[in-house]
């Protein structure tokens, strides 16, 4: 990962993400212990491939995701500079 300076670092977090439920088919939800979601925060759905499926700002802790077929995904969160992984 190219830095330009150290304000634009952004840091991979090993704090979990829950997501619930999982499998699912139409709603996700997302914890994340000791923090809050907000208007800052963004999704991105990979498939297992690394194509990205999708970027969206998020408004709160849920997330439609019914367009997606049966599979395995990634999904990573950004919040400020923090960054947050999960499948």
């Amino acid at each position: 990962m190219a830095v330009a300076d150290s304000s634009a670092r952004q840091t991979l977090i090993s704090k979990s993400l829950a997501i619930y439920p999982n499998p699912a088919s139409e709603i996700i939800y997302f914890d994340l212990p000791g923090s809050k979601i907000n208007n800052e925060s963004n999704i991105q759905i990979f498939d297992m491939g690394g194509r990205l499926l999708m970027k969206q700002n998020l408004s709160g802790s849920e997330l439609n995701v019914s367009f997606l077929e049966n599979g395995l995904y990634f999904l990573r969160l950004q919040k400020g500079n923090e960054l947050y992984n999960t499948k």
